[in-house]
Formats: structure tokens, sequence, C-alpha cells
């Protein structure tokens, strides 16, 4: 059964770990400079969370004289070791929970589900925060009862973890989605597919748009026989389409028209001049019908 206690530790006996925190990140003064400020007003209001380094198999080697790893705190414990710099006497110590007999793999659990609970995770963090676990080959859902998790979200960053290095910091950059790695883990054996398939996810993202889901092959064999109504993204595909194979015109207008980036009146304007350079006679539409357009 472990156990805790609350101190208030010097801060030359804590250390943080970037390798060990599932951020992955070494933060600096310009990366908490909020936090700074907040504690100036008001103190440190919650005591950050850290484990003796005897208890540790420690990734990155202590300094000398450390006594204790933060396990949960990273941006608090940074806030007030840049505030003893400046104020040595005023920020000497720092509120602590003392975790003590925690597994590594408790260790590691407790650090990631804060992180969760905190929401301030990218999906690629996510993932490497998992990658020791995955290397060993911990089944998905042992890792998921750890960090409170379902299996299917371990397995969704197990997956992106197969993925190359470059579309994992895309999917840090919140260009893909967890529904992606669903689609683009299909393609992980066909590294040109990969890539091509990762670029259009890419480019309906830096356009603001979802990008429309690839069904299976019976699926798609339906799609093709089926008359539907088409989203936006389907319908700018065939507009695509029409343009690479017969150029823009009347039809690509009408497309892009469907897909709400030509407004009616351009388009009946189109279409009168296209009648008119065909020597035919243009009929308008009746009022009523122009109301609904």
């Amino acid at each position: 059964m472990t156990g805790y206690q609350v101190l208030e530790l010097p801060l030359s006996e804590v250390y943080d770990d970037p390798k060990f925190n599932c951020r992955h990140q070494e933060l600096g003064k310009g990366d908490v400079l909020d936090l700074i400020e907040s504690i100036k007003r008001t103190r440190l209001e919650n005591p950050i969370v850290v484990q003796p380094v005897a208890d540790i198999t420690p990734i990155t080697p202590p300094p000398d004289g450390v006594k204790y790893r933060v396990l949960n705190g990273n941006r608090r414990f940074v806030a007030m070791r840049c505030l003893n710099k400046e104020f040595p006497d005023q920020y000497a110590t720092i509120p602590a929970i003392i975790r003590q007999g925690l597994s590594d793999d408790e260790a590691r659990g407790l650090n990631i589900s804060d992180n969760l609970d905190r929401k301030n995770l990218t999906l690629e963090q996510e993932a490497l925060a998992l990658q020791p676990w995955f290397k060993v080959g911990y089944p998905r859902e042992t890792v998921g009862r750890m960090i409170g998790q379902s299996g299917s979200w371990v397995q969704i960053r197990y997956n992106l973890l197969q993925l190359p290095e470059d579309l994992r910091e895309y999917a840090g950059k919140g260009l893909i989605g967890q529904d992606d790695v669903k689609d683009l883990y299909r393609y992980r054996t066909d590294i040109d597919a990969l890539y091509t398939r990762a670029k259009e996810i890419i480019a309906f993202r830096l356009r603001g748009q979802t990008p429309p889901k690839i069904k299976s092959r019976r699926q798609q064999a339906r799609a093709k026989t089926k008359a539907r109504s088409r989203p936006n993204g389907e319908i700018l595909e065939m507009l695509d389409h029409v343009a690479d194979n017969v150029g823009c015109g009347l039809i690509t207008r009408a497309l892009a028209w469907s897909a709400g980036n030509v407004t009616t009146f351009d388009l009946l304007a189109e279409i009168k001049q296209v009648t008119e350079t065909l020597d035919k006679k243009y009929r308008p539409l009746d009022e009523d019908t122009l109301r609904y357009l």
C-alpha cells in the first residue's frame, strides 16, 4: 500500500525529468510566465507531487544532492524554480505531496492521468507517453486500466506510434486527429499510399474542413452505383476532376455553387451568358424558386 505526506521541500532537493514527464518537453521561463505572475499574487495554491529518488529507476540521472523527482506539477515546479532564482529567500521551498512505494508503472500512470485530466496534451504527446509500455508489449487493456482510459483509446495511440515520425508531428499540431490515425494505419505497409492519404487529410484540415472518410472496398462499390447528396469535400473533389479533364466552365461553376463557393447570382449570370453564346433564349427562374436558392 502506497502512502503520502505533505511537506515544504527545499527546491534544491527536487528535480524534474522531461524524459519522464509525458509532455516530453523541457520547460523554460517563457512557458510559465502566467503561472509565475499568479504565484506572486496568491502563492502556490496546489502542491506538486514528488517521489523519492530512492524509489525510481531514473531516466535522466538526478543531480547531486537531489532527493525527489517531480511526479506531477512540472509547470508549477519550473515556475517556483524561476522565482527562486530571482527571490532566493522568498521562494526557497515548495509545497509537495510525497508519494512513496510506487512502482515505475504506477508512477508513469499517475503522471499521464494527471495530464489527461488537465486536457493539456496533444495527441502526439499522449502517444509518446505510452511508448515505454508499447515497446515492451503491454496489452492495451492493461495500459487503459492504469491510466483510466478504454482499450480502444490506447489502441489509437499505439497505432500512431507505428506511423512515421513526421506524420506523428502533424498529430501534435492538430492536423491529424484520432479518426485520421485509424484511417492512416490501414496504409502503414504502403508508404506511398500512406503519404498520399496523409496529404489529403492535412489539406482538408488546413482549409478548416473535415476530411471525407475512406470507405471499405465493398462500401466504395455500393457508393458508386447509388445516387445521394454529397458533402462539400466530395463536391470539390469532383470539381477538380472535371476541371483537370475538360477545363473550367459551367459544370465546374455549378459544382462550386453546390459546395457553397459561388453565389446564386453569379451562377445565374453565367448560365445566361452561356445560353446567349449558344444562340438560345434564356428562361429566368420564377421569383418563388429564387427565394429558396
